[in-house]
C-alpha cells in the first residue's frame, strides 16, 4: 500500500542519516551488527515490519549513504597503508557547539546560526530544559519562526533513531503545541466572505500543526501514559470553538480538520494510551465534548442545506501561502472530523459508559481565546463515570441521526460512510440487551432510521 511505502521510505531516510552522522567516512565492516541494531531501534514501534523488509530497508539506506558520500565504497575496500594520526582525525571533526555558547550569542540571528550548527541533538541534551526554552523563544520570533520549526523537525528525526530519546521527542512536540496555543490566543483570523486566503501569517501555525501532527502520529505510542494524556488534553483545548465577533473565524480546529480529516490523531490516542475514564475526563476537562456534539449537529445542518459544497475527504488538504479556501470547505471538514471523533468516543465507551445525559446539554459553544494562555495542566472534571443500565432512547436516536445525515451527503466517500455505519452499529449492538429495545426500534421506525441504514 502507498502508506506503507511512504513509511518505508521514511525509515530508509532516518537510517541513512544516522549512519552518516556516526560514520562520515562510511561504516566499517566490523560495525555491521551496530547498523542492524539501529535498524531494529527504528522499526521497534512498527510490528508489521518483517525481517525481509528490514533487510531491504538496510540495503536501501546503505545505497542512499553511498550517494551522499561518493567514492567511499571504493576507499573502504582498499587496504589502508598510510600512518594513522589521532590529532589529524580530531581536526576533521566538526566543532562541538555548547549550550553556554548558544546562550551567549549577542543577536537572535547568531543564536539561530549556532543552533543550526549543532551536529546532533546529543551535543545539547545535557541541558535540555534550557535548550527547549531557547527553541520556544525562536518559535515566537516572526523573522525566524519557520527556521525554528524546521529545526524542531530535524532534531526530532535524529531522536527517532533510539527509544532513549523519547523524552527529548516529547519536549520538541510540546514546544510546538505550546507555541500554537500562544499564537491563537493572541491573534484572530476572521472573515465575512465566502472564501479565505491563507496568508503568510497563517502559514506559520499551519506548518507548526503539521509538524506536531507528524510527531504525534509517529511517536505517541512511546510517550509515557501521563505525558500522552497531558498532550492530548492540551490539543483538545486548542480544538475548542473560540469566541470572535465576526461571522466566520479560522480556528485551529479547521487546520486539524484539513490535514487530518478522519481525526486519526484523536483515535490513535484513544486506541493506545487511555481508558474510557481517561477519555471522558479529558473531554469534559477540556470542554471539547460539547463542541463535538455542537459541530455534529450545527455544521451538519449547514452542509446539508447547501447545494454548492463539493469536497472529497479522502486525502488531507495541503495548504500554502496564497491558497484560497472556501468557508464551506472548512465547515464540511470540521463536520466530518467531529463525526469521526464521536465515533471513536462511542467505540471506546461501548454505549454503556457514553454520557448520554450530556448530549442535549445547552452548554456555551464558544470560549474566549485567552483561555489558551491559562495553565496547561489537566483539571479534574465534574463528570462521574457510571455504567448505565439502560440507554436513553431519545438521545441515542439523536446521535444516530448525526451519522445518518452524513450518509445522506452525496459527497461522502467510502471511508466516512464506513465510519457512520460503524457508529450506528456500535449503538445498536450496545442496546441489544436493553429491556426496552423493542420500544427503541419503534422510535427508529418513526425517524425512518432503519430504512435509511439499509440503504
Amino acid at each position: 500500500p502507498e502508506s506503507q511505502q511512504q513509511e518505508m521510505e521514511e525509515l530508509v531516510s532516518r537510517l541513512a542519516e544516522t549512519i552518516s552522522l556516526h560514520f562520515p567516512q562510511g561504516p566499517p565492516n566490523d560495525d555491521e551488527k551496530l547498523v542492524k541494531h539501529w535498524l531494529n531501534e527504528l522499526t521497534a514501534a512498527d510490528n508489521h515490519v518483517s525481517d525481509d523488509m528490514g533487510n531491504e530497508i538496510l540495503q536501501l539506506a546503505m545505497k542512499q549513504w553511498k550517494r551522499r558520500n561518493p567514492g567511499t565504497e571504493q576507499s573502504s575496500n582498499e587496504t589502508i597503508t598510510s600512518s594513522f594520526s589521532l590529532l589529524d582525525q580530531l581536526s576533521r571533526m566538526p566543532k562541538r557547539i555548547f549550550v553556554h555558547d548558544i546562550q551567549a550569542a549577542p543577536t537572535p540571528s547568531e543564536r539561530l546560526q549556532l543552533l543550526l550548527q549543532v551536529s546532533h541533538v546529543d551535543d545539547v541534551a545535557s541541558d535540555w530544559k534550557t535548550v527547549l526554552e531557547m527553541l520556544y523563544s525562536g518559535l515566537t520570533q516572526e523573522d525566524y519562526n519557520c527556521d525554528y520549526i524546521d529545526l524542531h523537525r530535524k532534531w526530532f528525526d535524529q531522536c527517532s533513531s533510539s527509544l532513549e530519546y523519547t523524552l527529548l521527542e516529547y519536549g520538541l512536540a510540546s514546544n510546538l503545541l505550546k507555541a500554537l496555543r500562544q499564537f491563537f490566543a493572541t491573534r484572530a483570523f476572521v472573515s465575512n466572505a465566502s472564501s479565505f486566503k491563507l496568508t503568510e501569517e497563517l502559514e506559520v501555525p499551519y506548518k507548526m500543526m503539521q509538524q506536531w501532527h507528524v510527531m504525534w502520529m509517529t511517536r505517541m505510542k512511546q510517550f509515557r501514559l501521563d505525558d500522552a494524556n497531558q498532550m492530548a488534553h492540551d490539543m483538545m483545548q486548542l480544538m475548542r470553538n473560540f469566541e470572535y465577533t465576526h461571522e466566520f473565524s479560522f480556528l485551529p480546529a479547521h487546520f486539524m480538520a484539513l490535514m487530518d480529516p478522519y481525526s486519526e490523531w484523536f483515535s490513535q490516542w484513544i486506541r493506545h494510551a487511555v481508558t474510557p475514564c481517561d477519555v471522558l475526563d479529558n473531554l469534559f476537562a477540556s470542554g471539547l465534548f460539547y463542541d463535538v456534539m455542537h459541530r455534529c449537529q450545527h455544521e451538519g445542518n449547514i452542509i446539508l442545506k447547501s447545494q454548492s459544497i463539493s469536497m472529497s475527504t479522502t486525502d488531507a488538504i495541503m495548504l500554502k501561502e496564497g491558497t484560497d479556501v472556501q468557508v464551506s470547505q472548512l465547515q464540511r471538514a470540521l463536520w466530518v472530523q467531529s463525526l469521526c471523533s464521536l465515533r471513536s468516543i462511542l467505540v471506546c465507551t461501548r454505549v454503556v459508559l457514553f454520557p448520554w445525559d450530556q448530549v442535549s446539554q445547552e452548554e456555551s459553544a464558544q470560549v474566549p481565546a485567552s483561555t489558551l494562555l491559562e495553565s496547561l495542566s489537566v483539571k479534574s472534571s465534574s463528570f462521574k463515570l457510571e455504567i448505565q443500565k439502560e440507554t436513553p432512547h431519545k438521545e441515542a436516536v439523536q446521535v444516530i441521526g448525526f451519522f445518518l445525515s452524513m450518509l445522506q451527503d452525496e459527497n461522502a466517500d467510502t471511508e466516512i460512510r464506513d465510519v457512520s455505519f460503524e457508529a450506528i452499529k456500535t449503538i445498536l449492538c450496545g442496546m441489544q440487551d436493553d429491556t426496552n429495545f423493542g420500544e427503541f426500534e419503534d422510535m427508529l421506525k418513526e425517524y425512518d432510521i432503519v430504512e435509511s441504514a439499509r440503504k
